[in-house]
């Protein structure tokens, strides 16, 4: 049967898209993982923004606190802007800040809910975690997956070395996930005391990460 040149190059596209999921498939699917990092810390990010916006919305007094009063913005712009959008240029200002904008992993999102009283103790285990997946997430966007020298000296653990590509595998990728629903978790619990909520009420035993 004769091809037209448009179905030789859909078969092409076909074979050439079988070939890589194949390859993907006997790696572990290190491409999805990847992506799925990135993607992952993008919602964490999101998640604790809206947690600290909620509160600012809510509890407009904890705009007093100090690490607010030393943010300056231009009033005519600041004016324009209606309540969410004002709270949100406030927390973005923060990050930009020596408060939560230099500081990465578990320690930057702590900073930001430190805002709002929202901080407190975290195992180690769980913010080494994060803190590998944020440095992760960013050789791949930054590096195009490749180690480079801060990768290396602030991840020692990680036995890889500059320029050597990182893989994130299936192991690497349920830690992360492990780690990020342990910190949701150990925010949920915080909001619930601060609320007087029952935890155990909204969130069962049966959906709790171990």
């Amino acid at each position: 049967m004769h091809l037209d040149e448009g179905e030789n190059k859909k078969l092409a596209d076909a074979k050439s898209a079988a070939e890589f999921a194949d390859k993907e498939c006997e790696a572990g699917f290190p491409l999805l993982h990847a992506h799925t990092v990135v993607g992952c810390w993008g919602a964490i990010e999101t998640t604790v923004e809206d947690v600290v916006v909620g509160i600012l919305m809510n509890e407009p007094d904890a705009l007093r606190s100090e690490v607010f009063s030393r943010i300056k913005i231009p009033l005519a712009e600041f004016e324009l802007l209606d309540k969410e959008q004002r709270v949100r240029v406030l927390i973005t200002e923060i990050g930009r800040s020596s408060a939560g904008g230099r500081k990465q992993g578990v320690v930057g999102f702590e900073a930001l809910l430190a805002s709002v009283n929202l901080d407190g103790p975290i195992d180690e285990d769980t913010k080494k975690t994060i803190w590998e997946m944020n440095h992760v997430r960013n050789v791949i966007i930054h590096r195009r997956s490749l180690a480079d020298r801060r990768f290396v000296e602030k991840c020692p653990w990680v036995e890889i070395q500059v320029g050597q590509k990182i893989i994130v595998t299936h192991q690497m990728f349920a830690r992360y996930g492990e780690a990020l629903a342990d910190y949701i978790m150990i925010i949920l619990k915080r909001a619930c005391g601060r609320y007087e909520i029952d935890f155990e009420e909204i969130c069962p035993a049966g959906i709790v990460p171990s």
